[in-house]
């Protein structure tokens, strides 16, 4: 279905005539130069079919798909399928968004952000109004530098997934960072943004033990663990991160993800993770089993000492001087482990029949030192570790690894553009809603002139234009060409600003949103409209006194100044004859709100 809600003008024979919402449908005018609708009249036109055929010279629009309020500026965000490692889409797939933006600055530093912490960036999936969970890792107000994790629900493999990124907000204050970011299989998410903490909900902090933060490690910040000279593990003087005991109660499918920077390869049997009680019960990731280099990289798993180890031994390269990303796959109920070197499968092992539950009651649960005292603590960087309780494929792994690497050609970010417009879609069909006092309701009204497969509709009410209630369920007309109308009542309204939609949802599932329209009894009664012969921008204020700003921006937000022609007390008229064929915004800020409506000259 398609939407178009606001003013529409159409050349008759005869005067000018404007229709209010309050006009007698018996007493419309059957002659003028034009004709002109609000959106409550427009059954009328039915009602004048010897009067058509008519010429529709424009049509001022709003906009098809709902989203976010109070947001100025918005980019769309380009995911590449190509990306996407495995062939199969992934799910709740935690992006990396890592951009230095000048438009991200804050407002005070020459950019468009007007928080100081990035809280007013948010996330919404290419509709427009679904927000999407994110958590920021790094903000740097005076460079734009962002750097947040953004949860895909649905990542695909096979066609390029658009989100799109909104800022802006003034009235932002609070941090919308979400650790639902991480499904409920991670353990433990660690950014090492100065810090140890673990940023799921679970609380998995580790206990740092000397080691320093980085500012520039891979992503933001990391962890330095410069044991610069050959430490022993018996030794407490190394630096080292420890996680607490009984870590890994139940956990029988395991995935451990993070970026190494190993400084030196002569050390012995140095650990990337040694998790367990002792020398017999442990698991453990090596990337150099002695002081040669290149040397074998191990990932084992005993009960028994290194007798009884089990797991994958295979022969590396060179790991030192650049920060490589490491993964290790324990499959249990395939009895498969295997290792991942920068997103591809260094070397597997099967018959693995032991998992990390039976590491319990761990004890001794270590980054960057083993469990045995002869084995050198590792000379390394640390940077966002990560452990899930499930076996992670080889696409995510991969995908990971393509996302964190090079975010730049993981996805490609658009220009900015005026928030209002990024969803704007020309009308196909002349469609109409609205939502106006009545008595102590909420009239809510909308016309349709094409459904088609259409199922039914769902009018929702939110106090901030973010968190939506449902209301009302009204049913559609399934596939129709004909002009229908429907009328809800919010008979208990939300005192002070509402704000309404309508969603459509069509037979098979699949939905749209309408334009927002809000509800204030303070905020005055303005409309906007534009008369093609004239070339006139009219904006009726419909109270005399308003204290008021009037901005048109083109298309791409840039300001466009015409000259007013004049101003009575409640009108002002613009000489729009200046104005090339496109669409513009026009937002009108009052003291009681703001009024914004999309323009269309043809």
């Amino acid at each position: 279905m398609k939407y178009n809600s606001g003013r529409l003008i159409v050349k008759l024979n005869g005067n000018h005539s404007r229709i209010n919402a309050s006009d007698q449908h018996s007493n419309l005018p059957k002659t003028g130069n034009f004709l002109y609708f609000t959106s409550s009249i427009a059954i009328a036109v039915d009602r004048m079919k010897y009067l058509f055929p008519v010429i529709v010279f424009l049509t001022f629009i709003n906009f098809l798909q709902a989203q976010p309020v109070g947001y100025s500026y918005a980019k769309k965000i380009t995911i590449q399928s190509s990306q996407v490692s495995g062939g199969a889409d992934l799910v709740d797939f935690p992006v990396l968004i890592s951009v230095t933006d000048n438009d991200l600055r804050e407002t005070s530093s020459g950019g468009h952000v007007t928080n100081v912490n990035g809280y007013d960036i948010i996330f919404t999936t290419s509709d427009c109004g679904t927000l999407l969970d994110h958590q920021i890792e790094r903000y740097v107000s005076t460079t734009g530098e962002y750097i947040a994790w953004v949860r895909i629900p649905t990542l695909s493999a096979s066609s390029n997934t658009e989100i799109h990124m909104y800022y802006g907000n003034n009235s932002i204050s609070g941090d919308p960072s979400l650790n639902s970011v991480w499904d409920s299989s991670y353990k433990g998410v660690w950014h090492f943004n100065n810090d140890v903490t673990d940023y799921t909900s679970n609380g998995s902090n580790l206990t740092d033990n000397s080691t320093t933060n980085l500012n520039a490690g891979k992503i933001g910040n990391a962890r330095d663990l410069d044991n610069n000279t050959n430490i022993l593990s018996s030794s407490t003087a190394g630096k080292y991160l420890l996680m607490s005991n009984g870590s890994f109660s139940g956990v029988t499918n395991f995935t451990f993800e993070g970026w190494v920077y190993l400084d030196r390869s002569n050390t012995n049997w140095e650990r990337v993770f040694d998790f367990g009680q002792n020398t017999n019960v442990n698991f453990f990731l090596t990337l150099s089993n002695s002081t040669g280099s290149p040397a074998n990289t191990n990932a084992r798993i005993t009960l028994t000492g290194n007798s009884g180890e089990q797991g994958a031994v295979v022969t590396n390269t060179t790991n030192t001087g650049s920060w490589i990303h490491w993964a290790v796959v324990l499959n249990n109920s395939a009895s498969t482990m295997s290792i991942y070197r920068n997103g591809s499968l260094l070397g597997n092992a099967t018959g693995v029949s032991l998992s990390p539950q039976d590491l319990e009651a761990s004890t001794a649960n270590y980054f960057g030192r083993s469990q045995y005292a002869a084995d050198h603590y590792i000379d390394a960087k640390f940077d966002e570790f990560r452990i899930s309780t499930t076996q992670r494929t080889a696409g995510w792994v991969a995908t990971s690894y393509n996302n964190q690497n090079t975010p730049s050609s993981f996805y490609s970010i658009e220009p900015e553009s005026v928030a209002e417009s990024l969803c704007a879609t020309l009308p196909v069909e002349f469609f109409d809603f609205s939502a106006r006092p009545e008595g102590s309701s909420i009239k809510l009204h909308w016309i349709t002139a094409t459904e088609i497969n259409n199922d039914y509709f769902t009018v929702e009410r939110s106090v901030d234009g973010i968190v939506w209630q449902e209301l009302a369920l009204e049913k559609g007309a399934g596939t129709s060409h004909k002009l229908k109308e429907y009328t809800v009542y919010d008979t208990r309204p939300n005192p002070g600003e509402s704000y309404y939609r309508i969603k459509q949802t069509d037979y098979d599932g699949s939905f749209t949103y309408s334009i927002l329209q809000r509800v204030n009894l303070s905020l005055s009664n303005i409309s906007i409209y534009y008369i093609q012969a004239q070339k006139e921008l009219i904006i009726d204020l419909g109270i005399t006194e308003l204290y008021l700003t009037v901005s048109i921006l083109s298309a791409i937000g840039e300001p466009v100044d015409i000259p007013i022609i004049n101003t009575l007390s409640n009108r002002i008229t613009y000489d729009a004859s200046s104005l090339s064929k496109g669409m513009y915004v026009v937002r009108v800020v009052t003291p009681q709100g703001v009024k914004v409506q999309g323009l269309l000259i043809r």
